[in-house]
């Protein structure tokens, strides 16, 4: 008898249910108490706004001009729910879009899981399913309050709706694997949820996600077929081959970057082991007998159709945006978005993508570290006891980490399609200990509360404590004190000054021009930002000031306010507007003002006070 719990069948229906009423309180409570924040959330409810006036579904655009940086799946979610609610695109909108998104990616990750950790068919004794099960219920759980999962589910950014398609397409292509593996025969179901599941990923965000999908199962399939299946005999030249790697990429490193960082030192290690770990581990799939193996699981699982299905989705919006907007504005975006998101062999990238695995996912982050050590420990019989689901999220969650620090920028938010493998390693080493542990009725009350911690206080940060502390990050209430009517400020006539968010525009329900005095500018991607000289132009009338915002340290006395010395060496004349609500940007770090400004005559003195 196991030392630890009795390990009973768990309901799918009554998981559902609870998992469905813990992400209610999770991500629902208090939607739009905060407002817009994130640069990335504001863009996508101003843009999705600006589709549903215009009745766009195929180009996304902003005040009209198109903005292709990512496909429109999140803007169809905004302004399907909007026109069922009978209303404008908003707040609500966006952040109902991305809690369902949540919600649905945990309750697929319950579902996959308890598929990934099920025994085969064949098996008679019942006790492996009941901890599939208990591990995809803990798994699950560990997902639904992860720090960034939490986060992603609870602000508008679209990462989160790679989730479910990601996870679908992985559940689907395990399923056709393992028909293969009973049967010998291929899998409608599988394959179709694989591809929906791709078709859906790639429409969210392009092609990235795919990186997650392809190298969940395909490298698990080789690995499987080279070193279990049949056990292949020592192969020192492996070694040899993964260590010559090693001091390779270390070698070449030192004479190219004698002075380099230590996040520097540590990317270039962290890629040279990973090659060299990557050649002792597949090298023996590729011998001919497990290679045959290898070749007909793959025939199966259909690893060049259901790609091609994700990117010929791509393919096809583009060509219908073309149609709209032409071909040289579609291929100048996807150009720019390759530039800003693929970064290869960035030294910094591991280290960053790291210290987001190990607390992205909550307390299944801590525990995918200390399966990480189970696994290496005793990991031939570990896999033998589990089966090859178990490898295939060993391969999504460690290949995936690889993957996305070779090729992008280190952004934590870049990993959301990882962290369901993270949750399910976690969820395995758990009900592990729960089943073997004399101490599992401990560690069970300690999970039990450390998960409802996570949920009460995310709740309630999102919901309420954030606009507590820190409504001034948001421009909401900023804007809303300049509509006062006794301020007469005409939303026509303002701007910023080297300043532009999308909230501002969100909130002014109207463009915000951007402004730059004569030097070096950078104008965020798709806004035009113009000279100050201009200005003078438009603002000649003191009858009729424009209204500029701007942004300058916290406290900064008047004096050496920077900006407004600026706009009265350009021969302006500045008045300051008085305002209730603050506004602070750049971390809290500054704060933005508000000015009415107006040129001075032609010979040379200040235009009276409107």
């Amino acid at each position: 008898m196991p030392a630890g719990l009795e390990l009973k069948p768990r309901s799918i229906k009554r998981d559902l249910i609870a998992l469905t009423a813990f992400c209610a309180v999770v991500y629902a409570l208090g939607l739009t108490t905060h407002g817009l924040t994130n640069w990335q959330e504001s863009q996508r409810v101003l843009v999705a706004r600006d589709m549903q006036q215009a009745g766009e579904w195929i180009v996304p655009t902003v005040h009209g001009v198109p903005y292709l940086a990512k496909p429109p799946i999140i803007y169809w979610c905004q302004i399907t729910l909007a026109n069922t609610l009978g209303r404008d695109v908003g707040v609500f909108e966006l952040r109902l879009t991305v809690a369902l998104g949540g919600w649905l990616g945990v309750v697929l990750t319950y579902l996959a899981a308890r598929s990934l950790l099920r025994p085969r068919d064949n098996e008679l004794d019942p006790s492996p399913r009941n901890f599939a099960d208990h591990a995809a219920w803990w798994s699950a759980l560990m997902l639904a309050t992860g720090v960034l999962y939490v986060r992603s589910s609870r602000i508008g950014e679209l990462d989160i709706l790679l989730v479910a398609p990601t996870v679908l397409a992985i559940w689907g292509l395990w399923i056709a694997w393992r028909r293969h593996i009973e049967a010998r025969q291929a899998s409608v179901l599988g394959l179709s949820m694989a591809s929906v599941g791709t078709v859906l990923a790639v429409l969210v965000k392009g092609p990235p996600p795919l990186l997650a999908i392809m190298l969940s199962l395909y490298p698990a399939i080789h690995y499987w077929y080279g070193r279990t299946e049949h056990q292949p005999r020592r192969t020192p030249w492996l070694i040899a081959a993964g260590l010559a790697i090693v001091a390779a990429g270390v070698g070449v490193f030192i004479a190219r970057e004698p002075g380099a960082k230590f996040d520097e030192w540590f990317g270039v290690a962290f890629f040279a082991l990973a090659a060299g770990a990557i050649v002792y581990a597949f090298a023996p799939g590729f011998t001919p007998k497990p290679f045959v193996g290898v070749l007909k699981a793959w025939t199966r699982t259909h690893p060049v159709s259901v790609p091609l299905l994700g990117f010929a989705a791509l393919w096809g919006w583009g060509k219908l945006a073309e149609l709209r907007i032409g071909a040289a504005a579609v291929d100048a975006a996807a150009g720019r978005e390759a530039d800003d998101n693929l970064r290869l062999l960035i030294p910094g990238s591991p280290l960053n993508n790291l210290e987001a695995a190990a607390f992205g996912v909550g307390a299944g982050s801590i525990l995918a570290i200390v399966a990480a050590i189970w696994l290496i420990k005793d990991w031939k019989p570990t896999l033998q006891r589990h089966g090859p689901g178990l490898l295939v999220v060993v391969c999504w969650a460690a290949l995936g980490l690889l993957a996305f620090s070779a090729l992008g920028k280190g952004v934590p938010r870049y990993l959301t399609p990882l962290w369901p493998a993270i949750a399910m390693l976690g969820g395995v080493w758990l009900a592990s200990a729960l089943r073997d542990f004399a101490w599992a009725k401990p560690l069970r009350a300690i999970m039990t509360i450390v998960i409802a911690a996570l949920a009460i206080g995310q709740a309630a940060w999102y919901g309420y404590v954030r606009e507590r502390l820190y409504a001034d990050r948001s421009p909401r209430a900023f804007v809303q004190d300049l509509q006062r009517p006794e301020l007469a400020i005409n939303p026509d006539r303002l701007g910023g000054l080297d300043l532009w968010n999308p909230a501002l525009d969100f909130y002014v329900a109207q463009h915000a021009e951007r402004w730059h005095d004569d030097g070096p500018h950078a104008a965020p991607p798709g806004v035009v930002s113009r000279p100050l000289a201009e200005l003078r132009r438009d603002a000649s009338d003191p009858t009729q000031p424009y209204t500029l915002l701007y942004s300058r340290p916290v406290g900064v006395p008047l004096e050496q306010d920077a900006k407004r010395t600026k706009l009265l060496e350009l021969g302006f004349a500045v008045q300051t507007i008085p305002t209730d609500a603050a506004w602070l940007v750049e971390h809290r770090r500054e704060e933005v003002v508000a000015v009415h400004v107006w040129a001075v005559s032609s010979d040379g003195r200040a235009a009276p006070t409107p």
